[in-house]
């Protein structure tokens, strides 16, 4: 198995270096000739839509950071072992580390269970789905609303994505351009429901606790799906591309 980390930074500050992990980054402050790219005042959704677009191919996982989160493993094994093991384990279509402070609901004492709706300062993302999340619209602002729109398409996924507690993570800093708006949120969620085609008709409220129900109940699925079959029964797929190319 091979894994891509892919980071966002100021001014290159690397994570995890690792002979199972690959790391390539951009920076949005200073220039780093180990960069991919300098993207002066680029916003956050802007660079991981860049890191998508220019990312390394023949990646099984692509891992989504941004360069202030604390990776701490809860086992033997080293951050980067853990999360390969994890991996290969359950082969989730999204993994998310555990972060202790977000509360993440628990069913029972499984290090690896099914989650929705968590926290976008990581995902690692399997390469099958990439070009469903990727690229992300930015018109709604960029920040909030684009970790909304993940979190609702992960939703369609339900039992394939997961969270494990064999990594905590951590984010260290709240910058001010990381903040958003419940505004900008209700806006992409209007116009994304448009796009599904078996959950049309519901409040912004109304899908967030329907999801975060299900996903209390869904047990993780750890066999192979084929995804195709989850893309075409979910989306319109002309509406999503229209969505993600909207000025």
């Amino acid at each position: 198995m091979k894994i891509c980390m892919l980071e966002t930074s100021p001014k290159g500050k690397l994570v995890h270096r690792n002979e199972n992990v690959d790391i390539f980054f951009v920076t949005h402050d200073e220039y780093n000739p180990e960069a991919l790219s300098f993207n002066k005042g680029m916003s956050w959704a802007n660079n991981r839509n860049y890191l998508f677009t220019n990312r390394p191919s023949n990646y099984d996982y692509y891992w989504f950071t941004d360069y202030d989160v604390k990776y701490i493993s809860d086992t033997e094994l080293t951050v980067v072992d853990q999360i390969k093991k994890d991996l290969i384990d359950y082969n989730p279509l999204v993994l998310i580390c555990d972060s202790k402070s977000k509360n993440y609901p628990k069913k029972n004492n499984d290090k690896v269970q099914s989650l929705l709706f968590s926290n976008n300062q990581m995902k690692i993302v399997h390469k099958s789905v990439l070009d469903l999340f990727f690229p992300m619209p930015t018109i709604y602002g960029g920040i909030w609303d684009t970790c909304h729109y993940f979190n609702v398409i992960e939703s369609c996924f339900l039992g394939k994505v997961a969270v494990t507690s064999n990594v905590y993570c951590e984010g260290i800093i709240s910058e001010p351009r990381s903040q958003g708006n419940m505004d900008s949120m209700s806006r992409i969620h209007s116009d994304l429901n448009t796009c599904l085609l078996k959950h049309n008709n519901l409040s912004h409220n109304e899908f967030k606790l329907m999801y975060q129900q299900k996903g209390l109940e869904t047990e993780l699925i750890k066999e192979d799906i084929d995804v195709q079959n989850f893309y075409n029964s979910m989306f319109d797929e002309s509406k999503l591309h229209n969505l993600k190319n909207k000025k």
